[in-house]
């Protein structure tokens, strides 16, 4: 479902609110010392992650034909940008902003013109081309640049990569760094088209068209080379360079897609941290998701040792309840849930609690200390973290893996 900006605004507001209305013995001084040392913090976190998130941006480059815009079709999984194989369909670079409402996230996809064909769409020369290229990377700032090349064109790229290497120079006097993805299209076409693309035969021709790239075009050495794939060698290069950080080939028309899930876990891992959540919630990708629950878990956790200032009474646990409800939501969020109390009331019920409408908070935090190993008669800071971090990753064995084991079933510690 996704991180609602409205929804997740009323959901901190009830938070808040639920732990004023707490049935606290403490002072209303202690009250107030927890609230800010462990919910405050807490509230703070999640209000951070959503308010610093912004969409993606990913920029496109390379000759008209090659497969710029049908890239952009793949990864959004939609007819975004209009694709002619023959005639050069951008005139200008055009910047789409994709929504995707179900999850609550925007990407933004920039397609360029066809900036290194010796005939270009306005019959200008290359140079104000290329020119009006590196004005328009610095005004949308692309998170990641895919050199889209047809495979079959490989051998004719020096000249485009001499641009490429004019364009870097002028991020980098710019304090600008943007990671290249080089993508090799239209892999069908090798060989003997007939043949599927995972024929043995041209996995083959596919692998020598990178080897190619690498050796004669980019002339990198082989110590900087890495499968991206141990398995099948054919899914592309990772390439330990200043500039291009991948080779990737694909397939990219819709009734013959391949190898698209290669480059959709490969940008996962190389988008800044603020552009992930709207990409990752989109592409559903659960390692990577699961990334982003292991540190809201290890943070919480970190918060809720925060009782360690004052330790409080076991029969006291409660004050921690919706510091805990509130990271069994997001985890619940991130694998696919609603941003609702309901979500937390789900992943309880599946651990043998009984939820009710009229459950009340003394009650629930009883029963959360009959699930998590607690000891002793008084919480302090590192019981109420690891007790936190049990309940976090049994949480998220829950929603990610649908499997329920008890967090004080849970092995391993906050780290």
């Amino acid at each position: 479902m996704g991180f609602n900006k409205e929804k997740t605004k009323k959901l901190l507001e009830d938070i808040d609110d639920l732990f004023d209305q707490l049935p606290i013995r403490m002072s209303a001084k202690h009250k107030r010392h927890l609230k800010n040392v462990v919910l405050g913090p807490a509230l703070n976190e999640v209000r951070k992650m959503i308010d610093d998130s912004r969409p993606p941006v990913m920029m496109t480059v390379g000759r008209s034909g090659h497969g710029k815009s049908s890239l952009i079709n793949a990864l959004t999984g939609r007819e975004v940008a209009k694709v002619n194989p023959v005639v050069p369909e951008t005139q200008g670079s055009t910047c789409y902003e994709v929504p995707f409402a179900e999850y609550g996230a925007t990407w933004r996809m920039i397609d360029t013109r066809g900036f290194f064909d010796v005939i270009n769409p306005k019959k200008g020369n290359r140079e104000e081309a290329e020119k009006q290229l590196k004005k328009e990377i610095l005004e949308y700032r692309p998170d990641i640049f895919f050199h889209v090349i047809n495979i079959k064109e490989i051998r004719t790229m020096s000249k485009d990569l001499l641009v490429m290497k004019d364009i870097r120079d002028t991020l980098e006097k710019e304090n600008i760094k943007v990671p290249i993805v080089t993508i090799l299209s239209n892999v069908d076409i090798l060989g003997n088209p007939g043949l599927p693309i995972d024929d043995p035969e041209k996995q083959g021709q596919i692998i020598q068209g990178m080897n190619y790239l690498i050796r004669e075009v980019f002339q990198i050495e082989e110590p900087k080379v890495k499968f991206l794939d141990l398995h099948h060698p054919s899914r592309g290069y990772i390439l330990q360079e200043d500039h291009y950080l991948a080779i990737i080939p694909l397939n990219t028309y819709p009734d013959n897609l391949w190898n698209i899930e290669t480059l959709e876990e490969f940008i996962g891992e190389v988008l800044p941290e603020r552009a992930k959540l709207d990409y990752l919630q989109v592409k559903n990708q659960t390692a990577q998701m699961k990334k982003f629950t292991t540190s809201i878990i290890k943070r919480f956790s970190t918060v809720a040792g925060g009782v360690g200032s004052s330790p409080i009474p076991v029969a006291d646990f409660f004050v921690l309840t919706p510091l805990q409800l509130l990271m069994i939501i997001i985890i619940g969020t991130l694998a696919g849930k609603e941003m609702k109390m309901e979500t937390a009331h789900e992943y309880l019920a599946a651990m043998g609690l009984n939820i009710g409408a009229a459950l009340g908070f003394r009650s629930l935090a009883h029963q959360l200390t009959k699930m998590i190993p607690i000891g002793g008669m008084f919480i302090s800071g590192g019981i109420a973290s690891s007790a936190t971090y049990a309940l976090g990753k049994s949480a998220e064995l829950y929603f990610f893996h649908g499997k329920i084991i008890a967090p004080k079933n849970i092995k391993g510690k906050l780290e």
